[in-house]
C-alpha cells in the first residue's frame, strides 16, 4: 500500500483522535475477519477512504478491546459492514500492489507476502467478488498503460477512475464532493508513490511514467512546479464547505495540511533536504 495519506504534525489533538480512532477501527476489523497477520496490511489511505465513507455517529457503539502493539492500553471499537468492507479493501488492494511488484520486476518479497496471504486474499475474492474483480481488472489495464510507456496523466485518471468506482458501485457513494475528494486525492497518491519509486525504478529499470526527468532530484529540483501544480489543482478544486459533515475537520486536515507535508517530505528525503 502506498500509505501517503496521512495528518500533519501540526494538527489538533482532537483532530488525531479521530483518525487514529478509525484507524484502529480498520485494524480490528482486519483482525477480527482476516486474521491477525493480516494486521500488517494496514493502510493510512484505506483510513482515510473509511472516514470518507462512513460518519462519526458509527463509531459510537462500541467495545473495549486490548490493542495487539501494546497490550496495556484499550482501544474502543466498533463494527459494521462499511468497516468489514473498508478492511476487505484493503486487503485486496494489497494483493493487487503484490501482484503489480511481481509483474514489474519479479519481486520475492512479493511472492512471499502473496503466499503467506494467500488465504485471507481467498476470503476477500469470495466475499466481495465484484469489488476484487473492478481492481484486479484496473491493475490489469495499468499494465497494459504501463506497456504502452502511457504519459503521467493518463495512469493518474485510471487510478482515480478505479477509486471513484469503487466508492460509488461498493460503497454506494453518490454525494458528488466526496467523489470529487476521491479523485483529487488518488491522482496526488498516484503522482507522490511514482516520484517516490523514481530513482528506484530507473535503477532497477522498472516502467515510471516519471522517467524522462532521469532523477529524483532533477525532478524536484528543476521542476518543481510541475509538482505544486498537483497540490494547488487540490487546493483550488475543493473546499471545506463542499466537504461533507461527517468527519468534515479531519478530512480538511489531511487533504489541505496532510497531503502538501507528506509532498515535501518525500522531497526533502530525495533530495537532502531541497539543497537545489
Amino acid at each position: 500500500m502506498f500509505g501517503y495519506i496521512k495528518l500533519d504534525k501540526k494538527c489538533s489533538k482532537s483532530i488525531k483522535i479521530i483518525f487514529k480512532k478509525n484507524y484502529c477501527v480498520l485494524c480490528r476489523s482486519i483482525e477480527q475477519n482476516y486474521g491477525q497477520l493480516s494486521r500488517f496490511m494496514l493502510s493510512f489511505d484505506v483510513t482515510f477512504m473509511m472516514i470518507l465513507f462512513s460518519n462519526q455517529h458509527l463509531l459510537e457503539s462500541v467495545e473495549k478491546v486490548h490493542c495487539f502493539k501494546n497490550r496495556k492500553t484499550f482501544k474502543t471499537l466498533c463494527s459494521n459492514e462499511i468497516i468489514k468492507k473498508c478492511a476487505a479493501l484493503n486487503l485486496a488492494m494489497a494483493q493487487a500492489e503484490l501482484l503489480d511488484h511481481i509483474n514489474d520486476d519479479k519481486s520475492f518479497l512479493a511472492k512471499t507476502l502473496l503466499f503467506i496471504y494467500k488465504r485471507p486474499f481467498r476470503k476477500v475474492k469470495n466475499e466481495y467478488p465484484d469489488m476484487w474483480k473492478r481492481l484486479m481488472e484496473s491493475y490489469s489495464r495499468f499494465d497494459e498503460y504501463e506497456k504502452a510507456n502511457r504519459p503521467l496523466e493518463d495512469l493518474e485518471n485510471l487510478f482515480s477512475d478505479l477509486i471513484t468506482s469503487i466508492a460509488l458501485k461498493d460503497f454506494n457513494i453518490k454525494d458528488i464532493y466526496t467523489l470529487r475528494i476521491l479523485s483529487y486525492v488518488s491522482k496526488w497518491l498516484y503522482f507522490i508513490d511514482a516520484c517516490d519509486d523514481l530513482d528506484k525504478d530507473i535503477k532497477s529499470s522498472s516502467f515510471n511514467p516519471l522517467k524522462k526527468y532521469e532523477s529524483c532530484h532533477k525532478l524536484f529540483c528543476e521542476n518543481y512546479a510541475y509538482i505544486s501544480k498537483h497540490i494547488n489543482e487540490i487546493k483550488n478544486g475543493l473546499s471545506i464547505e463542499n466537504i461533507p459533515d461527517a468527519n468534515r475537520y479531519v478530512v480538511n486536515r489531511i487533504v489541505f495540511w496532510g497531503l502538501p507535508e507528506s509532498t515535501l517530505k518525500v522531497i526533502q528525503r530525495k533530495t537532502n533536504d531541497f539543497v537545489c
